[in-house]
């Protein structure tokens, strides 16, 4: 039994309807991952700023450290005690930021931090005293130079963690903006084939009447 015009144009809007909503349904699903990727994103990205800022907080402590004890004069304290005052709650954003398999390494790099600054309290206060000559025997027993290189290697790893991680959601907002081009490409020439084909349809059924209709009239 043939279809009616009419009957033919209602199944193709239905068919044109069913598959905007999957498009619909698939780009919203595509949206909500590449936002969450997006989030995890800009968490890896706070994550390496802050390892960054530590390396840097520390560089900065320990050449004023040095201007003091080779010129004596104190003005060249300033980033030393910026240093000192910042630090803290930069460890405090770092430790909130790791990702929790990465907290036992993060935390021994604040511990060699502390050290560190430990290390270079030390001889600002020999220095304030007046025993420079203390000030430098620290200095000279290379205990600072070790735990520095100790620091930036597990500084290293953190960040090279962080960054494989980071290439891993970008893959991800990568693949789901393909793979939502994708259905969304594929939906649009479906719907206009959909509608192609009903034209035709429709013009075809046109036609028919028409030539039925002549027949008749004969």
């Amino acid at each position: 039994m043939s279809l009616s015009v009419e009957r033919k144009v209602v199944i193709g809007f239905r068919v044109a309807l069913v598959v905007l909503v999957t498009i619909s349904i698939a780009s919203y699903r595509g949206v909500a991952r590449m936002q969450q990727a997006a989030a995890t994103e800009r968490h890896s990205t706070e994550v390496l700023t802050a390892l960054v800022d530590v390396h840097r907080t520390l560089l900065e402590a320990e050449s004023g450290q040095r201007g003091y004890l080779l010129t004596g004069d104190s003005d060249y304290l300033a980033p030393y005690r910026r240093a000192v005052l910042s630090f803290p709650p930069l460890a405090a954003r770092l430790q909130a930021s790791v990702q929790p398999q990465d907290s036992l390494r993060t935390a021994h790099v604040l511990a060699l931090a502390g050290r560190k600054l430990d290390e270079l309290a030390s001889t600002v206060v020999a220095q304030d005293r007046g025993d420079h000559e203390t000030a430098l025997a620290i200095v000279r027993t290379e205990r600072g130079r070790t735990i520095m290189d100790s620091l930036v290697s597990d500084i290293g790893i953190l960040r090279e963690a962080e960054r494989g991680r980071l290439d891993e959601r970008q893959a991800v907002v990568r693949s789901e903006l393909d793979r939502v081009g994708l259905v969304i490409t594929l939906g649009v020439l479906l719907v206009l084939a959909v509608l192609t084909f009903g034209r035709a349809t429709v013009a075809r059924d046109e036609r028919a009447r028409e030539r039925a209709r002549a027949s008749l009239e004969k």
